[in-house]
Order: structure tokens, then C-alpha cells, then sequence
């Protein structure tokens, strides 16, 4: 079986080669056939550069340069080209360790279709995160619960398990963020996740969460007002997309 390590990556250039790294050493103590694909957002830092700089010579990495049109946009454009049997959506951060995997694979061996990392529940440990940034995130998930995914605790961590048949399917489906012609000017932090869970639900795949360890990672990228609005606009979307049909066709 080969796994597919998917990477969006928008200026990462302090931490990308050291994260690869660390993915590469777990993939080869514990799979015989991996690829890692960095899919990325446009970056203006030299994050490309030193990818292509460091791992040229590695045929199992793979580097998908994108305009910047979001991390959902990026996502996608990675799984339309991995080839492996399951996808896994990874932080480039690693702000839940790559070994988590390994539980990931076994929920998803009890039968499901995703499995996806939780920060929520009396076994996860979220480390570091100030208390302003966990209160957004319960007010939003709350509001996730009620409009679109009632029973999934923490849609937005980045740590995601699909079987490639899956994922192929929900992220073709995707509205937001999929257009050709989208342009984002700034850094941006978007509920993609939102609108891919609530399809897997919708067409009746078996979703599970796994309580993870999770350490909060500083990100100047992040902007309160703005990236709360555009999270609020974003699940309004994909209810109006229901609402319309648009998931259907």
C-alpha cells in the first residue's frame, strides 16, 4: 500500500527542509512505497527554491508550484496528482507529530473512509495556544455544529486521513476556493475543511476523529477580523450551496 503525503505550503522557508526531513524519516522506518507532494500557495519567500535547492535529487518528492488561491486550492491540486492508495493532509508546521499516522491508519482499518486529528476530547493536549485562540475556535466549531456538521468536534486542525477514492471524489466536488480564476492578495485562513466534511457526510462516508497532541506554533499570518469573517462566509456558502443544489449535479 502507498501513501501520499500532501504539504500546502505558503512561505515556509524557516521550516520546510527540517519538516520534510522529519517526514522522510518516519515514512521510510515505517512504509515501503510513499511519495510527499508540497503543494504550494504561491509562495513570495524562497521556499521553492530551497526545496528544489535541498531535495532535487529525490524522486519521491514531488513540487507543485501554485498562484496563490488559498490552502483549500492547494489541497486540491495536490490530490489531483498523488497516487497513493491513502492521502494524508499534513501541516507543514507539524504541530501534531507525523508518527500520529500510524493511529490514523489503524481507525481507518476499522472500516472508516476519513479519519481526521482532533484538538478536542479528554485525550487530546493542546500545548501552548492562547486562550483567545481556543475560545475563536469553540465559538466557530459551535457554529459549524449548527449549520453544518452536528457530531464532528474540530474540523480545522490540518492532520486529515482519506482513502484516495474518497478524496479524489469530495475535493472534485469542492466549491470553495476551486476556481481557476480566484486570486487571494493576502495570507488567508479559510474553512475548506468545513465545506470537505460536510460533503463526506453528505454522500454518506464514514467519518472518524482521533484525539491528538497539538502544539499552537506562532502565525503572523493569522488575522483575527479578517480570517473570522471569511471562515463565517465560507460555512454561510456551503449552506447556500446546499440550500441551491449545487452539490448534486
Amino acid at each position: 500500500m502507498k501513501i501520499s503525503i500532501i504539504v500546502p505550503t505558503f512561505n515556509e522557508e524557516k521550516l520546510i527542509i527540517s519538516s520534510i526531513k522529519t517526514i522522510i524519516s518516519y515514512l521510510q522506518s515505517a512504509f515501503d512505497d510513499f511519495e510527499i507532494i508540497v503543494s504550494d500557495d504561491g509562495s513570495s519567500d524562497k521556499t521553492r527554491e530551497l526545496i528544489e535547492e535541498v531535495f532535487h535529487d529525490r524522486r519521491e518528492i514531488l513540487l507543485i508550484s501554485n498562484a496563490h488561491k488559498g490552502k483549500g486550492y492547494a489541497i486540491r491540486k495536490g490530490i489531483e496528482e498523488a497516487s497513493g492508495d491513502l492521502l494524508y493532509l499534513c501541516d507543514a508546521d507539524l504541530s501534531t507529530p507525523i508518527d500520529v499516522l500510524k493511529i490514523l491508519i489503524s481507525k481507518l482499518n476499522d472500516g472508516y473512509d476519513i479519519v481526521i486529528a482532533s484538538r478536542e476530547g479528554r485525550l487530546a493536549k493542546r500545548i501552548g495556544e492562547p486562550f483567545y485562540r481556543h475560545l475563536m475556535g469553540r465559538g466557530f466549531n459551535l457554529l459549524v455544529k449548527t449549520l453544518l456538521l452536528p457530531g464532528i468536534s474540530d474540523t480545522q486542525c490540518g492532520f486529515k486521513l482519506f482513502k484516495s477514492d474518497v478524496a479524489k471524489k469530495l475535493f472534485g466536488k469542492q466549491r470553495l476556493y476551486s476556481e481557476e480564476s480566484l486570486t487571494i492578495e493576502a495570507p488567508a485562513v479559510t474553512a475548506y475543511d468545513v465545506e470537505i466534511l460536510f460533503l463526506a457526510k453528505k454522500f454518506g462516508y464514514k467519518v472518524s476523529e482521533v484525539e491528538v497532541s497539538w502544539e499552537y506554533r506562532e502565525n503572523t499570518r493569522v488575522s483575527v477580523l479578517r480570517d473570522s469573517y471569511r471562515n463565517l462566509s465560507d460555512v454561510l456558502k456551503v449552506r447556500l450551496n446546499e440550500i441551491q443544489g449545487k452539490y448534486d449535479s
